[in-house]
């Protein structure tokens, strides 16, 4: 639903004629998707170097976002953009569900010493989640089977912390958990 969002506003925000921003990853599904919104003339955004392509002759800019961006990495770009134009019109395609789980993530990587990311291994959900684990101090590692597990990665980290991407079943996060619970109690 967040990306059917995500291709309306931009629609919308096209046919009144702003210069549409699509702060996200280029190579991901979801902005290709809105892209065809735009008739392909929507510019993206993912660094503070890409703002160099918004064009500084339009003044009206309208932002979406990939719904899977991580909110303060995309309010960052989006202040600079505010730096940019007369009008600036924002709208929030973060899906609240990815938000919840980055703070999710932030929190058990604050309190973990290594954690392990359950999940698609090209999934943008999942890379982010490792991304936030590391940047909050937790050395990481994403399997998306049990059997991925390698424990010599753990080194001597004693407080493991589990993250799960939005579409793994709760049975394989139960099965990690149990067999990283198995490994600790010999």
């Amino acid at each position: 639903p967040y990306v059917r969002v995500s291709q309306n506003y931009a629609k919308l925000l096209y046919d009144e004629k702003y210069q549409v921003v699509i702060v996200g990853s280029p190579d991901h599904p979801e902005v290709k998707g809105i892209m065809s919104y735009t008739n392909n003339e929507a510019v993206v955004v993912k660094t503070r170097d890409d703002l160099k392509k918004v064009p500084r002759s339009r003044r009206r800019i309208g932002v979406v976002i990939q719904s899977t961006m991580i909110l303060d990495h995309a309010n960052e770009l989006i202040a600079e953009l505010i730096r940019m134009g007369q009008e600036v019109r924002v709208f929030n395609t973060i899906c609240y569900v990815t938000d919840e789980r980055q703070k999710d993530a932030e929190d058990v990587a604050s309190k973990s010493e290594f954690v392990v990311v359950v999940g698609g291994a090209e999934s943008s959900n999942t890379k982010k989640l490792a991304m936030v684990a590391q940047e909050h101090g937790a050395r990481t590692t994403i399997i998306e089977r049990t059997e991925e597990l390698d424990f010599a990665l753990f080194g001597d980290a004693t407080r493991i912390g589990v993250l799960a991407g939005a579409s793994t079943p709760n049975w394989l996060i139960d099965q990690v958990v149990e067999k990283i619970s198995a490994h600790y109690s010999r």
